[in-house]
């Protein structure tokens, strides 16, 4: 008996420490972020942003292991006659996997947001996230 109650602590350790993880990865998310660069689905990396400054939103969450979680795509166009755009999305934290699960019908950005990514960089006014998959999207940021 005593060597299930030491797997179960062990476990329970294992998962508490995953747990806040998420829930760091989420406060240190929190704010808004201008996107500095990021790799298009047709492999053009767009660095370029003087007609339109893209940022990233996200709140912060209690539990952000546990729930689902949403943030906004802002784009601001200099043009005035170009209507600014706020997609939203909801994602997901498990660990350093960031796990876009719904986007805004209709949003411009389904082909560069709806995946799967890994968190390379949260720290330091810094966000990054690099795809989990053999391409090489990606998308990084600094806080505002």
């Amino acid at each position: 008996m005593t060597s299930y109650k030491i797997i179960a602590v062990l476990f329970s350790l294992v998962l508490l420490t995953n747990c806040k993880k998420e829930n760091r990865i989420n406060k240190e998310l929190e704010g808004a972020w201008s996107i500095t660069s990021y790799n298009r689905a047709n492999g053009l990396v767009k660095t370029d942003f003087s007609e339109e400054n893209m940022s990233l939103e996200f709140s912060k969450y209690k539990n952000a292991y546990t729930r689902t979680m949403q943030g906004v795509l802002v784009t601001d166009y200099q043009d005035p006659t170009i209507t600014d755009t706020r997609d939203t999305f909801s994602y997901d934290l498990k660990g350093e996997e960031f796990v876009i699960t719904k986007i805004k019908a209709g949003s411009k950005f389904t082909t560069l947001m709806k995946n799967r990514f890994t968190i390379t960089e949260y720290k330091n006014n810094k966000f990054e996230l690099a795809r989990i998959d053999s391409s090489s999207l990606y998308i990084k940021a600094v806080k505002k």
